[in-house]
């Protein structure tokens, strides 16, 4: 079972908004908010490829939930 995030999908859409718009690098938001570069790619690689459901918590069945309905 996977550990909850810290962040809630709308600071995780916020960090990641201001990553992709070059607000703040990559190195900056890893130090400032405390999250490793695997994790910040992984949140822009979901937002990018499914939006704000890609940035949910549930391993994945909200984005599978997302294409079925």
């Amino acid at each position: 079972m996977g550990k909850k995030s810290k962040f809630s999908v709308r600071e995780k859409e916020k960090i990641v908004l201001r990553f992709l718009k070059n607000e703040i690098s990559a190195n900056y938001i890893c130090e400032y908010f405390k999250v490793n570069r695997y994790v910040l790619n992984k949140w822009v690689r979901r937002y990018c490829a499914h939006g704000i459901v890609g940035l949910e918590d549930s391993k994945g069945w909200a984005i599978i939930k997302h294409k079925l309905f």
